[in-house]
C-alpha cells in the first residue's frame, strides 16, 4: 500500500520520461530534474524534524548552533539528525545519480 501511495505522489514530467527512455538531456535539464527529485525526496522520505533541520541548514543557511537554539535541542542533535537526513536523501536519489552519470545513447 505504501508503495502505491509513493508512486502516486511522484509525478513524471515529459523530460523525465524522455530521460528514462534514453533520450539525451542537457546538464541543465539533468540538474533541474535532480533538484525536483531532491525536493520530492525531502517532502516524502524525511521525518518532519529532519525536513525542518535540512530546510534551516541548507535553504536558510543557518549554522547548527543557531538551529539548535531555535529548536531548543543540542547542536549534536542537529548534527546527528542532519547526517541521518542526508543519508536518507542519498539513498532516495541513488537511482537518479546512477542513471544520470552513465552514458546515454539516444
Amino acid at each position: 500500500m505504501a508503495e502505491t501511495e509513493t508512486r502516486q505522489e511522484l509525478s513524471l514530467d515529459e523530460e523525465m520520461v524522455c530521460g528514462l527512455l534514453g533520450i539525451t538531456l542537457t546538464n541543465r535539464e539533468r540538474l533541474r530534474l535532480l533538484c525536483e527529485a531532491l525536493h520530492q525526496a525531502i517532502d516524502i522520505a524525511l521525518t518532519p524534524r529532519q525536513r525542518e533541520i535540512i530546510r534551516m541548514y541548507y535553504f536558510e543557511q543557518k549554522r547548527s548552533v543557531v538551529i539548535a537554539r531555535e529548536l531548543r535541542i543540542t547542536p549534536s542533535s542537529v548534527s546527528r539528525t542532519k547526517k541521518r537526513a542526508e543519508g536518507v536523501l542519498r539513498r532516495s536519489l541513488a537511482f537518479y545519480f546512477a542513471y544520470f552519470h552513465r552514458e546515454i545513447d539516444p
